[in-house]
């Protein structure tokens, strides 16, 4: 079945001057529809890897636990 579109919403971003060729290389090369789209993907790729990490440190810390409990 479908996913029916998410809602979007639009906020300005700035980058510095010199990054835009590189930008619209990236979005040509990678046939992105255009600038927000590869931002778009850029923020959800953040996000996730952001929460990877999250549940990595909390699996480490979970293990470190485990660990000392052992050794009492």
């Amino acid at each position: 079945m479908p996913q029916k579109p998410r809602e979007k919403t639009s906020f300005r971003v700035t980058v510095p001057e010199e990054y835009l060729p590189r930008i619209d290389e990236v979005v040509e090369e990678d046939k992105y529809a255009g600038r927000s789209e590869f931002v778009m993907h850029l923020v959800r790729d953040y996000i996730n890897e952001r929460d990877r990490q999250k549940s990595l440190r909390l699996e480490y810390k979970i293990i470190e636990e485990k660990k000392k409990l052992k050794k009492l």
